[in-house]
């Protein structure tokens, strides 16, 4: 859930549909958070504008303006 938040937050991608599925497992977090999912969604976003700018032939700057 606070993926999906967060990469809307980031870009604003109007065809992007996320389905979030939350997953436990029985090993404890060793980390604390302070913003979950910030830098994955971070991480997402630019690999989509990435492929996208590769398949447009244009630079991911220009694919951001």
């Amino acid at each position: 859930m606070a993926l999906a938040r967060a990469i809307e937050q980031t870009y604003y991608f109007p065809e992007l549909d996320i389905d979030v599925f939350p997953t436990f497992t029985s090993t404890p977090s060793r980390t604390a958070m302070r913003g979950p999912s910030e830098i994955e969604a971070s991480f997402i976003a630019e690999t989509v504008l990435a492929h996208a700018a590769h398949a447009a032939h244009r630079t991911p700057d220009d694919m951001r303006e």
